[in-house]
């Protein structure tokens, strides 16, 4: 299964009459299997990673997590999760949406003060 750049084995089976999209909101559901698991937490990595880039180049950042923090995988999921059930109509989002998701769910979890 594709979506966006991103591909990964065993999705759901598409039969040739009608093509079935996989939503962020099925990831979150199948969130305990470590393929849709590691797909979450390389997302939350990854933004976590062009944040740290942002902040070291004095750029503004997309999130202010608290200094030392080290998130969990298992935040991630959390994190993620609780962001789709405040604002359930992303559970609709095709799967190839979650990495933006992840990123507003990280923006809103971690606000930037001014």
């Amino acid at each position: 299964m594709c979506a966006g750049l991103l591909c990964l084995p065993g999705g759901p089976a598409l039969s040739k009459e009608k093509k079935v999209e996989f939503t962020v909101g099925d990831m979150l559901d199948h969130a305990d299997e470590p393929r849709w698991f590691s797909a979450i937490v390389g997302a939350g990595k990854g933004i976590e990673g062009a944040n740290l880039v942002m902040e070291g180049t004095k750029r503004p950042t997309l999130y202010c997590p608290p200094r030392r923090l080290a998130v969990t995988g298992d935040q991630y999921v959390r994190i993620l999760r609780g962001y789709v059930e405040k604002n359930p109509d992303l559970a609709k989002q095709e799967m190839g949406s979650y990495g933006w998701i992840m990123a507003e769910a990280l923006a809103d979890t971690f606000p930037c003060r001014d």
